[in-house]
């Protein structure tokens, strides 16, 4: 269906220009065309313009081709199968619907082909703009990221319509992991049951307290908790080294600390290898602070999902010191990086976890400068992120709780939920919780 990629000018017929300059492109066939007309006809590409740019087809093609051209320009909409038969003349519907016989395969083909030719485009002309504002207008340097999400956005696939009529039962009911849909769980009953069986496909949910509360030792606990159901996890750390992050999952799968394991090293890992039958369910990766990106975290999940071949549950600690655009105020850059993870959650379908420390002005109220109800009403500045959670689990634990070992752990914010609390008892040397009932 494609030529080789040539260089051809704006007035070239049978492919996609670019008005006022020669610019390197693809050259279409007419079956191309073809097909991608007929995407766009039986709402495979939605009705966003940015997806088939009317450049796509030449003045010199089918009445078809010129109808689209005419129609966006006029109403900026694309027109959709019923509109764009009304509009043709009579003599040219049978060639329209005779475009609706193109194979699925090639209709699929050409839809995925345009978006890549719609985004290397925007790409380039983001470049260019780029280009510009860093030699001409150093005021404006901190647009450049917008510019670029902007045109890395573009040609997106439009989501289809979700039918609400069909298997109103079955969306309650336990998911399958194999299929792609999961709930991740934490292994606490009331949490658990509240959010449905656990942390959903598609959501993000954040462990929100004060520094050195155990955070990213609860976020284990989840991680292993998901392990002994038998769905695969993706643990990514930017505060320990992987063997130390590794050495944690030991402790907490076999439930024994440090000194047990070195003076008993093989109970160990056979407590551990008949707990999970299959070790490569679990992958760590692990790297400096900062250094990570939200593009590096979605080609680790996408390299996961390869690897695993199913749906998996992400814990990521901290997304907060994934690296963040310095252009921007600490707490909006922050913002964004959550508000990325959530999109990332609700693309892929996954479960995300990720620990979050509120600002410390949140723990300078109260008797002593001991804030033991932490809410949401406490994270100041830090609420931008949390409004991007679909589920925000707050640990509170008063002085008498801490000395006792025990802290209560409060569901404040989540979908579906109303406040749900519990209280459990923990052994951070095994990085474990016990619910109490």
């Amino acid at each position: 269906m494609l030529h080789g990629s040539t260089t051809i000018p704006s007035t070239s017929g049978g492919g996609i220009t670019t008005a006022g300059s020669d610019v390197p492109m693809q050259e279409f066939t007419e079956d191309f065309q073809r097909a991608y007309i007929a995407a766009c006809l039986s709402g495979m590409l939605g009705s966003k313009p940015s997806v088939l740019p009317a450049s796509l087809f030449t003045q010199e093609r089918e009445e078809i081709a010129r109808e689209i051209r005419n129609f966006v320009g006029l109403y900026r909409l694309w027109p959709g199968k019923e509109v764009l038969l009304e509009k043709l003349p009579s003599h040219a519907r049978d060639e329209a619907l005779r475009i609706f016989q193109v194979t699925k395969d090639h209709k699929t083909y050409a839809a995925d082909e345009g978006r890549k030719i719609v985004k290397r485009q925007a790409l380039r002309d983001c470049c260019f703009a780029m280009a510009d504002i860093i030699e001409d207008q150093p005021t404006d340097w901190d647009t450049l990221p917008g510019k670029v999400r902007e045109a890395l956005q573009t040609g997106e696939k439009t989501p289809d319509p979700f039918d609400y009529g069909k298997d109103m039962e079955a969306r309650h009911r336990a998911e399958n992991p194999v299929s792609g849909l999961l709930h991740a769980p934490t292994g606490m009953s009331l949490i658990d049951n509240a959010m449905g069986g656990g942390l959903a496909s598609g959501e993000l949910g954040l462990v929100m307290a004060p520094t050195k509360r155990g955070k990213s030792h609860m976020v284990t606990c989840f991680a292993v908790e998901a392990l002994l159901k038998e769905i695969p996890v993706l643990s990514i750390t930017l505060e320990l080294r992987d063997k130390i992050l590794a050495r944690r999952y030991d402790r907490s799968i076999s439930g024994m600390t440090t000194p047990e394991i070195l003076e008993n090293p093989g109970k160990m890992e056979k407590t551990i290898r008949e707990k999970i039958n299959d070790l490569s369910i679990l992958r760590l990766v692990s790297a400096p602070r900062y250094t990570l990106t939200i593009d590096d975290v979605r080609e680790l999940i996408d390299d996961a999902l390869q690897f695993f071949g199913r749906r998996c549950a992400v814990v990521i600690d901290y997304g907060s010191i994934l690296r963040r655009d310095q252009s921007m105020p600490k707490h909006d850059a922050i913002e964004m990086i959550h508000e990325e993870l959530s999109t990332i959650a609700m693309e892929a379908l996954l479960p995300i976890w990720t620990p979050y420390q509120t600002n410390k002005m949140a723990f300078m109220k109260g008797k002593n400068g001991q804030v033991d109800d932490l809410s949401l009403g406490h994270a100041g500045e830090s609420y931008g992120s949390m409004k991007h959670a679909d589920v925000i689990i707050v640990l509170n634990q008063s002085i008498t709780e801490k000395a006792k070992g025990r802290m209560r752990v409060v569901m404040e914010g989540a979908r579906d939920s109303a406040e749900i609390s519990t209280t459990i008892s923990y052994d951070w040397s095994r990085t474990r919780i016990k619910e109490l009932k």
